[in-house]
């Protein structure tokens, strides 16, 4: 090749070579994309990748689905039932002070024949007892039923955060009611907080002699003034008295978490 057109070959390669890198570094710049909460890059001071610092916390990220066990129907006479489902949360440092549900009841068949929605919430590390009263559908009519929480509606806050309610039941009494063979439960409810409470459940779960739930009940309680008392009373219809065991009775109450 001659020396000139080398030289000429040479001096178009290295043009060409700084246009490229030039371009190159150009479109570096143009078509980088600034750090973010999703490019799965551990930067812009995040404590592992993609949550802490400007991203979400860690926790959250990590937060596990609540658990959420069978559907457990029980009569409330007049064509209604009852159900009892229990949310455990398995998250210590956080809690749910709101989400929303669905139960779907099925005939034995399989067929969705009607669905019920609720809201509730959860103590962080806690089981939730969650009970439905009066839905109105008959128990004859249902094959089974599933409760399904809306995770787009839940509602986190850290422990620190989330502050109960401090309620309390004195002078708690269980009988039979001899006449209607009913149980029977009162008792004083207590708000023992510094402020009012919206409402407060009562909430009644009776067992038999083999430690199994037979029924449940609650009553609602609105408009609590703070360090007041109210009392209350739920009636309980069982079939068999006799093996009703008073001493596994569960009596509880449930108010919202201090917003």
């Amino acid at each position: 090749m001659p020396k000139r057109l080398f030289k000429q070959v040479v001096y178009v390669a290295s043009f060409a070579a700084v246009v490229i890198g030039i371009v190159s570094v150009i479109l570096y710049f143009v078509l980088k994309q600034p750090p973010s909460c999703f490019d799965k890059k551990l930067n812009q001071g995040e404590t592992e990748v993609d949550c802490g610092g400007p991203c979400v916390s860690c926790d959250l990220r990590h937060l596990k689905p609540l658990q959420v066990s069978g559907v457990t129907l029980f009569d409330s006479g007049q064509g209604a039932v009852s159900t009892l489902v229990e949310v455990r949360n398995l998250n210590p440092n956080y809690g749910a002070d709101h989400f929303s549900y669905t139960i779907d009841f099925y005939d034995k068949f399989s067929k969705k024949i009607f669905s019920y929605d609720g809201e509730s919430f959860v103590y962080p590390g806690r089981i939730k007892k969650l009970v439905d009263t009066g839905i109105a559908i008959g128990l004859q009519d249902i094959g089974r039923a599933e409760l399904t929480i809306d995770t787009s509606s839940l509602s986190w806050r850290p422990v620190i955060e989330f502050i109960p309610a401090k309620t309390d039941i004195r002078e708690l009494d269980i009988g039979i009611d001899s006449a209607t063979q009913n149980v029977v439960i009162s008792g004083l409810a207590i708000n023992n907080n510094a402020y009012a409470v919206p409402e407060i459940n009562v909430v009644a779960i009776i067992y038999n002699k083999r430690d199994v739930p037979i029924n449940i009940a609650k009553t609602l309680l609105k408009d609590f003034p703070p360090f007041h008392e109210r009392s209350f009373q739920i009636s309980i219809p069982v079939v068999d008295v006799s093996n009703f065991n008073r001493e596994s009775t569960d009596i509880f109450l449930e108010a919202s978490p201090q917003q």
